[in-house]
């Protein structure tokens, strides 16, 4: 893994037709089990069973695991051109191939379905649109656990040490470089199309260089809605951490408007891969204004693999949270927080939420002594000649950031 300057995004403000990510701290119990650690080293799939007979379908949104979902769901799936529900059952292999085909198998290695990645619903994640064969929702404490030796394939293993996904990428994508190219994308400028809906990061604070952090948290109260409810417009408030150099982030978010045309708050902890499939941890559903979320990130090894804990919380709410070990690094990290139209984008003030206020902003690093973090606020210019209001004002350095809205 390429190590170096490291992204925290202390917020993220996310608007427009797209999927959203989070990140928060895990607790210790997340991590327990009684169950042998997982060695992938030691892991045998099976052979895989493919049937270019079988009838493709059409993924309308991202992968779900369901334990309730048993592999007769194959008949179903070749009975439809579409599939309306997404859900697979616990132990799916998923292989994306390098003709654009993503052909999914449950447990024993027998083909469940395949679907054309172009054909497939657009999920906007931070920095770009993914065929949802590539976006999958896991259990809540799950390891997602990248092989370094087959860096192609990524495991999931849920709080049981229970192997409860693997994904395969010979797409081509997962071998190339996690470029600064990739970071700039997941960074995401802002762009206007000629309707005038804007995309992309409208304003942020950052620290682009911190030399050793281990932990990151940070607690908002969540905005007021939309004035408008029309467009299908989409919202993400996150704190973050992201390597430089490579095109995943890590991210507890606050969602608005998740699934297009369904206006409400929702959270999830995301890791978000710019060169191959992205996850998220179960999603918190009910969230209304006022409440209080907390994202953290949390550095720590889990059965012996080095990582990250990405999770989220609402009030005194049991959190959500993934763990990931495609992040091993601990120093040269960056910190930010940020407002960001992505999808359809923002035409109006009216399309934004109420201002945000990050506080108790804290960063650790090993030892538990404070980490050395200086924000300075940015607002892109494209947003501020689109939409009045808008500032990134670091009310109290660096753990009070207040970004503001027209709202």
């Amino acid at each position: 893994m390429q190590l170096g300057k490291f992204n925290i995004l202390l917020l993220a403000l996310l608007v427009a037709a797209m999927a959203m990510v989070t990140v928060v701290n895990a607790a210790v119990d997340e991590t327990s089990s009684t169950n042998p650690a997982p060695d992938i080293r030691n892991i045998q799939l099976p052979e895989l069973q493919f049937d270019d007979n079988q009838t493709k379908v059409i993924v309308t949104k991202e992968l779900f695991l369901d334990p309730e979902v048993s592999s007769l769901y194959e008949k179903q799936a070749r009975e439809s051109f579409e599939l309306i529900d997404s859900e697979i059952p616990y132990g799916s292999i998923i292989y994306h191939a390098d003709n654009g085909v993503t052909t999914v198998f449950d447990s024993t290695g027998r083909q469940l379905f395949s679907a054309v990645d172009e054909k497939t619903t657009k999920v906007r994640t931070s920095g770009k649109d993914l065929p949802a064969t590539y976006v999958h929702e896991v259990p809540s404490g799950s390891m997602i656990l990248t092989d370094p030796e087959e860096p192609n394939i990524t495991y999931t293993f849920d709080k049981g040490n229970n192997l409860v996904l693997t994904v395969i990428d010979h797409s081509g994508a997962s071998d190339r470089p996690k470029s600064s190219v990739s970071l700039a994308a997941a960074r995401d400028t802002v762009g206007c199309n000629p309707a005038g809906r804007c995309s992309g990061w409208f304003e942020y604070a950052e620290d682009n260089y911190i030399p050793e952090l281990t932990r990151f948290e940070a607690y908002w109260a969540t905005p007021g809605t939309p004035l408008t409810n029309n467009m299908g417009e989409k919202i993400a408030i996150f704190n973050s951490i992201q390597p430089s150099g490579n095109g995943f982030i890590l991210q507890p978010v606050l969602e608005w408007n998740v699934n297009s045309n369904n206006y409400a708050w929702t959270a999830a902890p995301w890791y978000y891969d710019g060169s191959s499939d992205s996850y998220y941890g179960r999603r918190i559903t009910g969230v209304q204004t006022n409440d209080v979320m907390k994202g953290s990130l949390y550095y720590s090894t889990v059965n012996g693999y080095p990582g990250w804990w990405v999770s989220i919380r609402r009030n005194s709410d049991p959190e959500s949270s993934i763990f990931v070990t495609e992040l091993s690094s601990t120093s040269g990290l960056n910190a930010q927080v940020v407002l960001e139209a992505t999808g359809l984008g923002v035409d109006s003030n009216n399309d934004l939420p109420g201002d945000v206020r990050f506080y108790n902003m804290n960063y650790r690093k090993s030892g538990g002594s404070a980490a050395s973090v200086s924000l300075s606020g940015y607002v892109d210019p494209v947003a501020s000649s689109h939409f009045s209001g808008l500032s990134a004002v670091v009310e109290q350095n660096p753990s009070t950031v207040k970004l503001w809205t027209p709202n």
